[in-house]
């Protein structure tokens, strides 16, 4: 996988993961600005969790088969090289995504926590609303409280074990193998690591969130049933209270015979009402002993209440009513406020749903092309490698090809060498010594050129290297200088991943929060525990009015004639009772006072209410009758209730004393809230701190990613000269061989052209070179050395020109002395020449004058004739053989001078024998030999003459013209030598000027090289 790759992945988690933060925050202010609607907050935070969850599932499973899509290309991958390069690239990837799958993991437990604040915000909110509300919903709060604390109880402990499950997972997720960047070692152990252990991971891992989901749906299911609960109690509610004002207005209108329908409609209605809830018995507690006691007096006393104190009773009853029609419509917005709820939430679920589908549309898109990219990065990889195998392959074949080649060499110089010792034996004269010296002489001048050519060239090749070394540390700078960038890329991603452990600090503050949630909702219980007690003392009044009422009704049919003065003794008693109940009534309207502008609202309500009645019942031309109806089957039901009161104050009892220990632990949690608190406006200083710095962050980050792009442009670019300079060097590596191999087989030329002028047993004590490799000394031929030991050969090759010098120099002394005998000789033939031409001309005389002698001097003269003609042959070779040792005189004395000068200068090249001195050289005669040339003419005229007078026919002309067809051919041969050597020389001028161009061209190609080089710096 490619850093572009990679880059693009943490990109596109960045979006999503900042796109998830930002719905969250928006969401929280929302949810923090609607905080007074309660149940609608706790909604919507709810569907947002879900969604969130949804999301985060899905992510999961994303993330999970992105993991198997990688385990299974690391396994079928598997190759050293491909394998350490990719390996470490999976790996990385791999907890990367694990890494991902645990924060998503967190922000599910801080969704999950945030809920449950919620949920306690939204009891607070009841409780407030119910202790503000009355007493009546009291009973309702605790019960829903109760409800809830077991709930929140049962999710603590699922989300407790889930905690331990997830700590679990991690312990041995982190058990495994580690990033490759640390150690080589895991990412053979994550190649070779089984199957079985990974589906078992992600066996466990599926098993876990199926158990997430299951919870989820039952969290769903709990909700749904508590709100259709609270629906239906609230129905219930409602219901009660109009059989409760039906009851009123019977007993009212009817007096006594109210409590015979009750108890006619209990013995009815006791069994279908058993199983009715606490939370509505307990609101109905108070409104039905209020509502007996009114019957109860009413029913007794008739005669004794006065007007104004029926008045009195019906404004309290009135006022009660206003207070029951009030709460109906509290009810009834609430049950309103809960369904436009339960239709956001249905919209909602919709729009998540919808958003849910759309972005797995865009995940699968993005896993294919993900696997595309991946297809072709594999099919790149699987070139490379075919690639490499073909080029390793070439590069055995070019090796064992050389060592062919060489073992080749060997074979045919070993031939050369045994052809030149034939060539040696062969050759010893002294023309074909002379010829070789000059074959010698221009091969050397020639090799010399051509070394100095390959010299230069190899200096020119050898300044191309190290400009292009040079240029490749400089790309591997930049590629360091990219790689410290990626560090600290991935140094800024740690430093994030700090601050999102900050902010799971600032979650366990919030949590510390939820306890201060816990201490208020302690304060609200010992509230309701005041409000009970109140309700068990009136119902205690109840009670005991109910019980003397039975008293008295058995005293009437156990004492007939004793009635009048029972009766009597009964109302003293009962007026003692009034008029404690007028005390009751006093204190009642100095309560009545105070809520006396309550109600007039209370009354336009209880019209409301009563219209509302009529409407929910179905009835709306119905009259009090009905509802007073209503009202007694609740009082049949209240007899009913009173049963399980009984029963509920036992529970009580014992729950007084739990909740007097669990005030005492609020007492403390009080306090400790007050410093959490303190700690929690620092966190959210804190906080606003660390979203500043995490914008800086996020800014920075966008603009180191944008930087990393450019360098990775860059880093391509140069990856693409890097290949190009590649197979340039390849080539001029190739061509660097060859023409090591040139100058290798030139310089072997050169020495067995050089040891075979210097003689068999000079190159026997000279063939081989001393080396010296690893501390140890060896010797080696001069064919292996001119590879393995140059210095060496250099060192041989200068002794064999000094040893060629030191020849030539004694060929000097020598030609010298050979001329000096050759001219001595010349002297003694031409003074026997000159005596016999004197005896000739003396005997032509004699011949001349004396005619009988004739025979006898012809036969002399010609052996004179015989004798002269040997004489000029021989006369002529001298000259030829004295020309000769000249012009190889003249020819071999400048270059030598000129060696010895550059030896003592340089002591590296060997010495240069120049062509223009060597062709320019032409053989000089002495003066003596042109003085004598002269007379010697003469006489081979005078000669020839005679001869062609006397005898035209001889053999001795034959002779002569072969000498001079001799000499002829001599002259065209070394005309033809010497427009040989201007031939060479124009050859030589054409070489050197091709090389001056392919130097410029290659120059031309460093300065370009050089220019884009700095263009991309």
């Amino acid at each position: 996988m490619t850093l572009k790759e990679q880059s693009t992945i943490i990109d596109r988690l960045q979006k999503e993961n900042f796109d998830l933060k930002i719905k969250v925050f928006y969401l929280n202010d929302k949810l923090e600005k609607q905080s007074d609607e309660g149940v609608k907050e706790m909604m919507k935070e709810n569907v947002d969790m879900k969604v969130k969850l949804a999301e985060g599932m899905r992510e999961r499973k994303s993330l999970k088969r992105r993991i198997k899509e990688l385990e299974k290309k690391i396994q079928e991958i598997g190759g050293e090289k491909e394998g350490k390069e990719d390996d470490e690239d999976n790996i990385t990837e791999l907890w990367e995504l694990k890494e991902r799958v645990e924060r998503y993991e967190v922000e599910i437990e801080e969704l999950s926590r945030r809920e449950k604040e919620r949920e306690d915000r939204m009891r607070e909110e009841i409780s407030r609303k119910g202790a503000t509300g009355g007493a009546e919903e009291v009973g309702m709060l605790r019960e829903f409280l109760e409800t809830e604390t077991a709930r929140r109880e049962k999710v603590d402990m699922e989300n407790r074990r889930l905690r331990e499950e997830i700590w679990r997972m991690k312990n041995e997720s982190s058990g495994q193998p580690h990033l490759s960047s640390h150690h080589s070692i895991s990412t053979r152990h994550s190649s070779t690591r089984p199957v079985s252990e990974r589906g078992r991971d992600d066996s466990r891992e599926r098993g876990l969130m199926n158990q997430l989901r299951v919870e989820n749906d039952e969290l769903r299911r709990e909700v749904g049933a508590q709100t259709s609960m609270l629906t239906s109690r609230n129905r219930e509610k409602d219901r009660l209270y109009q059989e409760i004002e039906d009851l009123k207005l019977h007993l009212r209108n009817g007096g006594g015979s109210g409590l015979g329908i009750v108890a006619e409609h209990d013995q009815h209605q006791q069994h279908q009402n058993r199983a009715a809830s606490v939370i509505s018995d307990r609101i109905l507690d108070r409104s039905v002993s209020r509502a007996g006691g009114a019957a109860s007096v009413a029913g007794t006393h008739v005669s004794m209440l006065s007007e104004s104190e029926r008045e009195d009773f019906e404004n309290v009853n009135g006022q009660l009513r206003d207070r029951i029609s009030e709460l109906r419509l509290k009810n009834q917005e609430l049950q309103i406020q809960i369904e436009n709820y339960y239709r956001e939430i249905d919209q909602k679920t919709e729009d998540t749903e919808r958003v849910a589908a759309e972005f797995e549309e865009e995940l699968q898109l993005a896993h294919a092309e993900v696997q595309e990219m991946q297809a072709e990065r594999n099919d790149a990889l699987r070139m490379r490698e075919e690639i490499e195998m073909d080029f390793d392959q070439l590069k055995e074949e070019a090796e064992e090809e050389i060592q062919k080649l060489e073992e080749e060499l060997d074979i045919r110089l070993g031939d050369i060498e045994k052809l030149e010792e034939d060539v040696r034996c062969k050759e010893e004269d002294f023309k074909g010594l002379q010829q070789e010296m000059r074959n010698v002489s221009d091969i050397v001048v020639r090799l010399e050129d051509v070394h100095e050519e390959h010299a230069g060239e190899v200096r020119r090749l050898e300044g191309k290297i190290e400009d292009l070394q040079r240029t490749l540390r400089e790309n591997e700078q930049e590629m360091n200088v990219l790689e410290e960038s990626l560090r600290d890329a991935n140094e800024k991603i740690e430093r994030m991943t700090v601050q999102s452990e900050s902010a799971k600090g600032e979650i366990a503050f919030l949590r510390e929060e939820q306890d201060a949630d816990k201490i208020k909702i302690g304060e609200l219980e010992t509230v309701i525990k005041g409000l009970e007690k109140a309700i068990e003392e009136e119902k205690e009044k109840v009670t005991d009015a109910r019980e003397r009422l039975e008293s008295e009704r058995k005293d009437r049919e156990k004492m007939g004639d004793k009635r009048q003065q029972e009766w009597e003794r009964k109302v003293n008693e009962k007026s003692q009772e009034v008029m404690n109940a007028k005390d009751e009534v006093r204190r009642l309207r100095s309560k009545v006072s105070n809520r006396e502008e309550e109600a007039k609202q209370w009354r336009e309500r209880l019209e409301e209410l009563e219209r509302a009645l009529r409407e929910a019942l179905g009835d709306l031309s119905g009259t009090r009758t009905g509802l007073f109806k209503s009202i007694v089957n609740l009082q049949s039901e209240l007899e009913s209730t009173l049963e399980e009161l009984d029963y509920t104050k036992n529970e009580l009892v014992e729950k007084d004393r739990v909740l007097k220990d669990r005030e005492n632990l609020l007492e403390g949690m009080a306090l400790e809230s007050r410093k959490l608190t303190d700690l929690l406006d620092k966190e959210r200083a804190g906080r606003k701190s660390d979203r500043a710095a995490l914008e800086t962050l996020k800014t920075t980050h966008h603009q180191t990613r944008h930087t990393i792009t450019q360098h990775q442009t860059q880093y391509t670019e140069l990856e693409k000269t890097r290949n190009k300079e590649s197979k340039s060097i390849h080539q001029l590596e190739q061509q660097y061989r060859e023409q090591l191999a040139e100058r290798n087989n030139l310089l072997t030329q050169i020495w067995l052209r050089l040891s075979a002028l210097c003689g068999p047993d000079w190159t026997h004590r000279n063939s081989l070179v001393s080396t010296n490799t690893n501390n140890v000394n060896g010797k080696q031929s001069m064919e292996a050395a001119v590879v393995g030991a140059l210095p060496g050969f250099q060192k041989n090759m200068l002794i064999a020109v000094k040893t060629i010098e030191s020849i030539l120099a004694g060929f000097k002394t020598r030609c010298r002395g050979v001329e000096r005998d050759l001219w001595k000789e010349y002297q003694v033939v031409e003074n026997a020449l000159e005596s016999r031409t004197r005896r000739l001309e003396r005997l032509e005389n004699l011949v001349r004058g004396g005619i009988g002698e004739q025979n006898g001097m012809r036969t002399e003269v010609a052996k004179l004739r015989t004798e002269n003609r040997l004489l000029r042959a021989e006369l002529n070779v001298v000259k030829n053989e004295a020309s000769s040792t000249t012009t190889t005189a003249t020819a071999t004395a400048v270059p030598s001078s000129q060696q010895t000068t550059a030896v003592a200068s340089s002591q590296q090249a060997p010495p240069a024998l120049h062509r223009s001195k060597t062709s320019a050289a032409v053989p000089r005669q002495p003066p003596k030999e042109k003085e004598t040339s002269v007379p010697n003419s003469t006489a081979i005229t005078r000669t020839s003459s005679t001869a062609s007078a006397s005898q035209p026919s001889d053999p001795q002309d034959v002779s002569e013209k072969r000498w001079i067809l001799r000499l002829r051919e001599l002259e065209k041969r070394l005309k033809a030598e010497r427009e040989a050597r201007l031939l060479d020389r124009s050859a030589a001028k054409k070489k050197v000027e091709e090389a001056r161009g392919t130097s410029a061209e290659y120059k031309a190609e460093l300065e370009r090289e050089r220019a884009v080089s700095g263009s991309k710096k």
